[in-house]
């Protein structure tokens, strides 16, 4: 049997019948803040001493980020995560003196937009460290980051040769973070 390749695999079967929006009825999310504060709450209490954070990213999982940062910011939390630069900035005047990590890291043109909004980069890459401490050189500070480590998934996070690579020149590469 032949195996299909590029956008041919990407075909749907014909014997598969074509998902007719109609034929769906409507559905209705509640969405319970009261219950997303205690899932917090308990977090917190089964991970202490470790810090327990609130990811809010792609508007809060579609339960929207606003509503549930206040709320996980109510319960106490004080660190959040998002994807996205966008999504920092949205965040920061909602959430004033909280720790927000951008997943995706930074880029030579957003650093300035970074220190601005104090947002927190989670580095994914040899290059988006160099782009972070050459930011600190230029603001004559230290700036906090996170370092992301690729587990295997492979889709951020540095991979097995620039690990190598940061581990052996950590001195010189992280000296001014």
């Amino acid at each position: 049997m032949r195996r299909k390749r590029g956008f041919e695999a990407l075909r749907r079967p014909a014997n598969l019948a074509f998902m007719d929006r109609t034929r769906f009825e409507p559905a209705r999310l509640t969405v319970r803040l009261g219950a997303v504060a205690a899932n917090y709450r308990r977090f917190v209490e089964l991970c202490t001493p470790a810090r327990v954070a609130g990811v809010v990213k792609a508007d809060g999982y579609g339960l929207g980020a606003a509503s549930v940062a206040q709320t996980l910011a109510h319960a106490g939390c004080d660190t959040f995560f998002v994807a996205r630069l966008s999504e920092g900035i949205a965040l920061r005047p909602l959430q004033p003196v909280a720790r927000i990590f951008v997943l995706d890291g930074v880029y030579a043109e957003d650093a300035s937009a970074f220190i601005a909004c104090r947002l927190i980069p989670v580095l994914n890459s040899l290059p988006q460290i160099e782009v972070w401490s050459a930011a600190a050189r230029s603001q004559k500070m230290q700036l906090e980051c996170a370092i992301h480590l690729d587990t295997g998934m492979n889709r951020l996070g540095l991979a097995g040769e620039e690990r190598a690579t940061l581990s052996a020149e950590r001195e010189h590469r992280l000296r001014d973070l």
